[in-house]
């Protein structure tokens, strides 16, 4: 038998059931005589009236929108978050078109500013080396012959990271300014 139940306040949408359970649980609306029409409707904008389910107008369905707005905009710059992490743990690539990736976790960053300081300071010896992932996924060691040529993996390295974080703000700042659900749906992370 089905039967619909409101899922809280008037804002909060409609969910129907299509099942035999049988008595009805407190506020459940049956019959339902619209089921093949209303069944199409997005829960969020079905609504009771009169004891019967319906579509809200479009005003309610920009209200129901808006007041989401917040939390999807929340979800989205999450997402946005967990893909610039994802680009950076993917790791940096030198030399370029190599295929040699240098891990840029959090810990190897500390490791690789940790080597940039004894190199500053003057107590490196040569061949500097850390390790890389091959082309091959296999793990090997490159060796920086002075201070010079750590120098500019550090910069280029550091350059991938900055750059991965700012198209993540650059993102994040659209999903600020949206105003509404499609120019939020209109933010597209394809980094």
């Amino acid at each position: 038998m089905r039967y619909a139940m409101a899922n809280g306040g008037p804002e909060d949408g409609v969910k129907l059931y299509d099942g035999q359970r049988t008595p009805f649980p407190d506020g459940a609306i049956s019959p339902i005589l619209n089921w093949d029409s209303i069944i199409l409707v997005p829960e969020k904008y079905r609504v009771v009236r009169n004891n019967e389910v319906k579509e809200m107008t479009a005003e309610e369905k920009r209200v129901v929108d808006n007041n989401m707005l917040s939390t999807l905009k929340k979800e989205k710059n999450a997402a946005i978050d967990n893909r610039t992490s994802q680009l950076i743990d993917a790791g940096y690539e030198y030399p370029a078109d190599s295929g040699n990736t240098f891990s840029m976790s959090l810990a190897a960053q500390k490791n690789i500013m940790a080597y940039k300081q004894v190199i500053d300071i003057g107590a490196a010896t040569y061949p500097l080396k850390m390790t890389f992932t091959d082309p091959d996924g296999l793990d090997d060691e490159y060796d920086f012959e002075d201070a010079d040529a750590f120098n500019v993996f550090y910069a280029g390295a550091f350059m991938f990271v900055q750059t991965q974080y700012n198209s993540g703000r650059a993102l994040k700042l659209e999903v600020k300014n949206a105003s509404d659900i499609d120019e939020l749906n209109a933010v597209i992370d394809n980094r």
